[in-house]
């Protein structure tokens, strides 16, 4: 959850990893901090081996046998660690697991919270339901999301979180290398991640959802990944209906410093600043600063709004030693580097609402995704009134919802906010039918 505001994201330059997007500022300002942060972890319980075979664990062995490299999904689930502030799994709380799938011969990262019973099957009280998909922002991860997922499940929706390529537990391949299956060179783009999260609704995700669509919710750059995602489904014009029904963006990345937008003097400094970070010995220097357990969470109190005084119950309470570790672990990770410099030099590709306006010009080949935009009111990094701006009024968006008082990552900041929305929002789809194969 690191921004790169040199490209990437938005703002006025570049930081590291949390939340989608510090500022060089921010980073003078924790220059000189150091520490470590001790970690502690509570287990949730191993509901999973100690119940019966279900539809939970069919759900991961989906193309467990298949001969391409694409398909495999693996099927072991380990229990998801329960930190500070998060919703262990109780007798009315489905628990949260997490597995693996290949993308390109990539092993990625998910996790999975699933009803006790699918809505669509016979023993169900629930009506049929959208799965839903989860997507991290900048240096985050599937763990961002912990605080929904079981809310979600406990409404009847089976509830995902990937980790994207390069982040999370996800494999971080060399930028420019060679995709395991050979078929294509590995890039930290939204085009890239779009077709990850493709692979993962049509391959883990729908062979078991027992209806026709499916729902993304994301944050900051993570909006662009699910947007993409939806657009490149349907300018593929298939004769199938698209199975990405509706895209909720929690802050989107304005990506301030992308090619297009740049202000003049945005026009020389961003360049600069990539040629510096393009220097290795800096780079590898500024970024072990980036991901010390007290830089890490000076700018993660930054993201949430909250003060960073010692002491201060607010912040906490958000900011917790576990959520530190867990942005901070995948930094520490071979490879983390890379990924950072290579988004940190990526100033062109989509723009969000650029892709959400023509996906609303382009009706007559395919619906458009219901696009609802909820945006934090004290987002540091994304600004409000820059939001409100470029998405309220925009061709496109079916609701624009304002979050008072909380920070670049509501969702982790106020699932008591977040959660309820995303349910309304949900409802609002219409109803899901069950997919063509089995009408």
């Amino acid at each position: 959850m690191v921004k790169s505001e040199g490209s990437g994201g938005s703002g006025a330059s570049c930081v590291g990893f949390v939340a989608c997007g510090a500022s060089w500022r921010a980073a003078d300002k924790v220059n000189g901090w150091a520490g470590r942060g001790p970690t502690r972890c509570a287990r949730l319980p191993r509901r999973w081996s100690a119940r019966p075979p279900s539809w939970r664990r069919c759900c991961v062995m989906v193309g467990q046998e298949s001969t391409r490299v694409d398909d495999r999904v693996h099927s072991t689930p380990a229990p998801v660690s329960s930190g500070d502030g998060e919703v262990a799994a109780t007798p009315d709380t489905p628990p949260i697991t997490r597995h693996t799938f290949s993308f390109h011969g990539c092993r990625c990262s998910y996790l999975a919270c699933l009803p006790d019973s699918p809505p669509h099957s016979p023993t169900s009280s629930l009506p049929p339901a959208t799965p839903v998909v989860c997507v991290h922002g900048f240096g985050a991860g599937a763990f961002h999301w912990k605080k929904n997922l079981p809310a979600l499940a406990a409404a009847g929706h089976a509830a995902y979180a990937l980790d994207l390529l390069g982040f999370g537990d996800s494999d971080m391949p060399q930028p420019g290398a060679l995709a395991p299956d050979g078929r294509f060179r590995v890039a930290y783009t939204f085009e890239v991640w779009g077709a990850q999260i493709r692979r993962f609704v049509e391959r883990v995700v729908m062979p078991v959802a027992g209806v026709s669509q499916v729902a993304l919710v994301a944050n900051s750059i993570g909006c662009l990944a699910a947007l993409q995602a939806a657009h490149s489904e349907r300018a593929e014009r298939k004769p199938v209906a698209p199975v990405i029904a509706a895209v909720t963006c929690i802050n989107p990345s304005l990506r301030m410093l992308h090619v297009k937008k740049r202000s003049w003097l945005n026009g020389i400094v961003a360049p600069a600043m990539i040629r510096l970070l393009a220097y290795r010995p800096f780079a590898t220097r500024f970024f072990a600063l980036l991901r010390r357990p007290r830089v890490l969470r000076r700018i993660l109190c930054t993201a949430y709004a909250v003060s960073n005084r010692d002491g201060d119950a607010a912040a906490a309470a958000v900011v917790t030693e576990q959520l530190v570790e867990e942005v901070r672990r995948p930094a520490l990770r071979p490879g983390a580097l890379d990924v950072f410099l290579a988004f940190t030099a990526y100033d062109h590709g989509p723009l969000a609402e650029e892709l959400i306006a023509e996906m609303a010009a382009n009706t007559a080949t395919a619906p458009p995704p219901r696009v609802c935009i909820l945006w934090s009111e004290r987002d540091p990094w994304e600004r409000f009134h820059l939001g409100h701006a470029t998405f309220a009024t925009l061709p496109g968006v079916s609701r624009f919802v304002r979050l008072p008082g909380l920070g670049h990552c509501p969702q982790d900041q106020a699932p008591e906010v977040v959660n309820p929305l995303l349910l309304e929002l949900l409802r609002e789809l219409p109803a899901p039918l069950p997919p063509p194969s089995s009408a």
